[in-house]
């Protein structure tokens, strides 16, 4: 039974049950039997009372009491049985639901009661099991925390044990990382180690499956890199990772490929931290905070076991060869250059109480400088090969971590250092690396015949090796110092020429007389490179005493090509001529037999070059007058750098300006040609351009036309109407087609350049195009005779500058476009109020033709008005047509016109012969709108007009005519109305002319005379008859 089927019940209600039991049980036996046994008696003896015979009184007597005692066995016998069942029912459960319970609470875990029962016993006992499952889960739970606890306890115990008894650091590493894995379970241990600068954990020590490669690969990560092992080391904090996949520091080892978590804690004393404890496990969230208290635990013992470990080896440290070595640095300290220093070093090392060999190292080559073997009294070891062809990358890795031990049977010592050690008789060398500038400068080796070097007994050497880096470093350092205290004072005389000249090319003669005060008087070329056009011009150029420039020209293979390219100085002083075909190069001109040059260089970048040579000797320069020309041409550089820096700030305000002044004509007027022209000029002029110019598309957009342009053959090609196909081969029609700018920088290797004759000395051109939205409306195209003359900052405002034109231009089409429309509408106006006030139909609508063509442009215009009966337009009135176009009928649904009669709705077609309903009526239309006259739903006609031009009309046509046409319609139902009322009045006029001459009229036969006379007057006929029939009989005569 589980808890969720177990009743609730409460121990009141329990007993409350229980107590109802017992009283109906006890009814049952003692109480019924009871009162039947009295209620027998009673009767009995209410009959013996009734009837009181002494004769049988005693004989009754006896039969009672007979029946009494068979009453009282029968009732005993009936409480003995249910006595009985009682006892089975009740008091049997609870004797085993307690003894179970005794059981339970002796330690047998097994123990449960029986539930066979349904009553409150039952439910006791199920409620007892419950409990009993729930004590046993929680007991096994904490059975397997305790033995976990001991299992930890045991491990931090073994380790304790190993810290204690072990002097090796190494195995004491190893049988740590060996007990995790063995009693955890973990996928891999790994122990790092900080080396000596700070700046690496190295793997020291582990158990797992990456253990040996790691080893092999001398595996490191720095402290404070992106992985968990950097970050524990750099933050001396514990990092534990559930899921190695959710950690972002997390380092993924191919080696380690099924790791799922990832704890790291750090091996430290305080805030000192001597490296990192890392366990990775296959499971994820296997880390528990038990355990993570464990490897703490466990990462202190290590921390105390490495402190242990160097003052006991500290404690075996050699004093007095401690104390040679400490007086001895100082002929260390005192050198001021590389030689004293590793000669210094060689006379220390030659009175160690070991072999020893030192060696400088020359590029690939290693040269005995010192060597020496005390025990065995030599002052110098003989036979020594020098120098040794070494594999300096495989040098530079064996020594990577600083002094590294090595013997004959070591797989990953070098060769080079076996051969050392097998020559010389040795068991095994540490050999201690010398550092300049992060690469090596000497090795020491110290060998050993007998024994292994402890980490203790090498330490002063390390300290050496370690004090002649610091001097070597130190050197350079005051090297260097003198080096730039030189060029600083050299050079402050060049700083100064820069306020004082008032341009470059004054600049340059100053440099010059600098120069020839420095190094003498030479041949002074000054060359500048432009990393857009791949050029290079020469501005100053000094020989024999004269003064020149020279024009761009590519760059190719000479010597100044050279600087550019490698970026690095040159001197060629001997031998001018073969050294230059060695390096690939050509000279043009008599070649000089002592050539020096440095690269001008801002931020890495090649922007020119210094060059100075002599024609006539040779050996005129050294280094250190090529080290000063290279210090030179970086002041140089900075100074023709901020020059072009200044001139580029002038250049881009001008601009601004420039855009600015548009901008504001722009804004004040809305002369588009006075705008036009004004922009043009101010862009060849403030941009040192060329020529400029700007096409706008015509209406059909198949042509950009000139619209303004700068110069005479700008005036020329606005005079001959100078256009240019949209999308055709050519820069203009590239952008117009496009929208999008292009920028030729040599117009001589573009095949989109359309050579204009007008324009012979363009060598580059950029055209942008002028746009608002998706609307192309034009190009902006200027021109330049210098190859990439168009810099980033240019195309930015040349860019500005066309989207304010672009805008300019739009602004003036819609003002243009709102006064057009304003003027159609008052001709409109005009049109329908002319033809209101016509005294006939037809005069109305010769006036509408007459002030709509004019309206339009001198298109065609007809007005056709709809006979219904014959179901016909016909042309009521034109203009532009020919006479016979007069007599024309069109029938409804027919043609462009008859289509819009029967559709009851304008159409507007681009190209009539494209449109097979178009029914000519001139040879030369081209386009046609036709809108229908409507009026009170009742079409009256249509009214069309036509053009010469493909698409001549426009929405904001139709619309207009729309207008138009519904005025018309209007005008026309009154014109026809008016006709009937005037045709009515006629008729009614005459019908009483007629009438009031009959009634002057005396006799019948007059009155018969003028009733023919009119009639035959008003209806226009030839002859007019009049009958009179005569009555058929008197009585009928008489009644009329």
């Amino acid at each position: 039974m589980t808890k969720s089927t177990l009743p609730a019940m409460d121990t009141k209600d329990t007993q409350g049950s229980l107590t109802k039991t017992l009283v109906r049980t006890f009814l049952l036996v003692v109480f019924i039997p009871v009162a039947v046994l009295a209620g027998l008696l009673y009767f009995r003896i209410r009959a013996l009372l009734i009837e009181i015979n002494a004769p049988t009184l005693s004989t009754q007597l006896t039969e009672l009491t007979i029946f009494t005692v068979l009453v009282v066995l029968g009732v005993l016998g009936l409480l003995y049985a249910l006595l009985n069942w009682v006892a089975k029912r009740f008091i049997e459960p609870i004797q085993s639901l307690a003894s179970a319970s005794r059981r339970f609470t002796d330690g047998d875990w097994t123990q449960r009661a029986d539930t066979s029962s349904n009553d409150e016993v039952g439910i006791i006992a199920s409620s007892f099991n419950h409990m009993a499952e729930q004590l046993g889960e929680v007991y096994q739970s904490l059975e397997k925390k305790v033995d976990e606890r001991a299992r930890q306890i045991r491990t931090a115990a073994e380790v304790a044990q190993n810290v204690t008894t072990s002097l090796n650091l190494d195995d004491m590493l190893n049988k740590t990382t060996e007990l995790l894995v063995q009693e955890f379970g973990f996928y891999q241990a790994s122990i790092f180690l900080i080396d000596r600068g700070g700046k690496y954990a190295d793997f020291k020590s582990g158990s797992g499956p990456a253990t040996r490669e790691l080893i092999n690969k001398k595996y490191r990560l720095e402290v404070g890199s992106a992985s968990i092992v950097g970050w524990v080391a750099a933050k001396n904090q514990a990092r534990i990772t559930s899921n190695v996949f959710e950690d972002p520091l997390h380092l993924r080892n191919e080696l380690l490929p099924e790791t799922k978590a990832e704890a790291t804690v750090p091996i430290s004393l305080g805030n000192l931290v001597l490296g990192v404890l890392d366990v990775q496990s296959t499971q994820a969230a296997e880390f528990s905070p038990d355990t993570i208290v464990m490897l703490q635990t466990l990462a202190s013992q290590i921390a105390a076991a490495i402190q242990t470990t160097g003052l006991i080896e500290a404690s075996q440290i050699n004093f007095q060869e401690m104390e040679r070595l400490y007086r001895s640095s100082r002929l260390i300290a005192e050198a001021n250059n590389e030689s004293e220093i590793l000669s210094g070093g060689g006379q220390i090392l030659k009175n160690a109480p070991y072999p020893i060999v030192m060696f400088k190292v020359e590029k690939d080559l290693l040269r005995v400088i010192a060597s020496a073997d005390t025990t065995r009294n030599l002052s110098e070891i003989e036979g020594l090969p020098t120098p040794i062809k070494v594999n300096m990358e495989e040098i530079n890795d064996y020594l990577l971590r600083g002094a590294t031990s090595a013997t004959l049977i070591d797989s990953h010592t070098p060769k080079v250092f076996k051969d050392l050690i097998h020559n010389l008789d040795l068991m095994g060398a540490v050999f201690l690396p010398v550092h300049r500038r992060n690469s090596l400068a000497a090795i020491m080796m110290i060998g050993s015949r007998q024994q292994t070097l402890s980490n203790t007994s090498i330490q002063p050497y390390i300290n050496l090796a370690d004090l002649m880096s610091v001097a070597l470093e130190r050197a350079d350092a005051i090297e260097e110092t003198n080096k730039h205290l030189h060029e600083v004072e050299a050079l402050a005389s060049i700083n100064d020429l820069i306020s004082s000249a008032a341009d470059m090319q004054s600049f340059y003669h100053d440099l010059l007389e600098k120069i020839k005060q420095i190094i003498g008087d030479y041949n002074l070329i000054v060359a500048l490179y432009d990393e857009r056009s791949n050029s290079i011009s020469i501005p100053f150029s000094y020989e024999n005493g004269q003064v020149i420039s020279i024009d761009s020209f590519p760059l190719g293979e000479g010597l100044t090509s050279i600087l550019i390219r490698t970026r690095q100085p040159l001197m060629i002083v001997e031998d001018t001529e073969n050294r230059v075909m060695q390096l690939g190069a050509k000279i043009v001109g008599k070649p000089p037999k002592s050539w020096m040059g440095a690269p001008m260089l801002i931020q890495n970048n090649a922007i020119g070059a210094l060059i100075i040579q002599d024609l006539d000797r040779e050996h005129v320069f050294n280094e250190d007058d090529l080290k000063f020309f290279n210090t030179l041409a970086g002041q140089v550089a900075g100074v023709i750098h901020n020059a072009a820096l200044l001139d580029e700030s002038h250049q881009r305000a001008l601009q601004l300006e420039t855009a600015a002044e548009i901008a504001r004509d722009i804004s004040g007027s809305l002369n588009l040609d006075e705008l036009l022209m004004k922009a043009v000029g101010l862009i060849r002029e403030r941009f040192d351009f060329y020529h400029a110019a700007i096409f706008l598309l015509d209406l059909p957009g198949e042509f950009a036309v000139i619209r303004e342009a700068t110069g005479e053959a700008g005036v020329q090609m606005k005079r001959a109407g100078h256009k240019i196909g949209v999308g055709s081969k050519s820069i203009v029609g590239f952008v117009t087609g496009r929208g999008e700018s292009l920028i030729v920088n040599d117009t001589g290797k573009d095949a989109t350049y359309y050579a204009n004759p007008l324009l012979p000395d363009t060598r580059a051109e950029a055209a942008i195009p002028l746009r608002v939205g998706d609307r192309i409306l034009g190009a902006l195209d200027v021109q330049s005779t210098k190859p990439y003359s168009f810099s980033e900052d240019n195309l930015r405002s040349l860019q500005i500058l066309a989207d304010q034109l672009a805008v300019a231009v739009a602004n003036t089409e819609l003002f243009a476009e709102t006064q057009e429309h304003l003027s159609q509408h008052r001709l409109l106006h005009h049109i329908t109020s002319t033809a209101a006030s016509g005294t006939t139909l037809e005069e109305a609508l010769e006036s509408a033709v007459k002030g709509l063509q004019v309206t339009l442009g001198g298109d065609r215009v007809v007005i056709m008005l709809l006979d219904r009966e014959k179901k016909m337009l016909e042309v009521k009135a034109s203009v532009g047509y020919a006479d016979d176009v007069m007599v024309a009928n069109v029938e409804v649904g027919r043609g462009v016109t008859g289509w819009v009669a029967a559709h009851k709705r304008p159409l507007r077609i681009r190209d009539v012969s494209e449109d097979p309903r178009y029914i000519q009526f001139s040879p030369n239309t081209r386009s046609e709108l036709a809108v229908p006259l409507i009026y009170r739903n009742e079409v009256l006609g249509v009214l069309n007009v036509e053009s010469e031009q493909v698409d001549a009309y426009t929405e904001n046509d139709e619309e207009m005519l729309g207008t138009l046409g519904g005025s018309l319609a209007a005008v026309i139902a009154n014109a026809r109305l008016f006709e009937q009322i005037r045709a009515q009045s006629e008729r009614e006029r005459l019908v009483y002319d007629v009438t009031s001459k009959i009634r002057r009229s005396t006799d019948i036969q007059s009155i018969l005379m003028t009733t023919a006379s009119e009639i035959t007057r008003v209806t226009g006929a030839r002859f007019t008859k009049i009958e009179v029939k005569p009555s058929q009989n008197g009585e009928a005569k008489d009644t009329q």
